[in-house]
């Protein structure tokens, strides 16, 4: 932020407590603005990548756990010719993820028996 010849200019914006987390947000926008000439893009820019590195963990947990359903359904197809729905498909599919660690959002105690 140019100092326009004022010393501490920038502590002009209360950033509240949060100052440690605002003022690198503050100047990531800032560099967005500069970049697109627009504060309603350097925002939408802004928010879309906040949100995509906030969710990539849980985003790359499920594609891992999706690839490794996709090996475990020729069993489960076969758990689904041995028993009808009636007589415990959910149970079974539950214990062949539960095995096989599959289930990375279920609640832990889903997985005792």
């Amino acid at each position: 932020m140019p100092s326009r010849g004022i010393p501490h200019f920038d502590l002009a914006i209360d950033f509240g407590w949060f100052y440690f987390l605002t003022k690198p947000i503050f100047l990531v926008l800032q560099y967005f603005y500069r970049l697109l000439g627009n504060f309603g893009l350097a925002i939408l820019l802004l928010t879309t990548d906040q949100s995509s590195l906030l969710f990539f963990p849980l985003r790359q947990q499920i594609y891992a756990a999706m690839s490794k359903m996709k090996l475990l359904q020729p069993e489960m197809q076969k758990i689904r010719e041995r028993f009808s729905r009636r007589q415990g498909t959910p149970a079974a599919r539950n214990h062949g993820e539960c095995t096989r660690r599959l289930a990375p959002t279920r609640w832990p105690a889903a997985c005792r028996s």
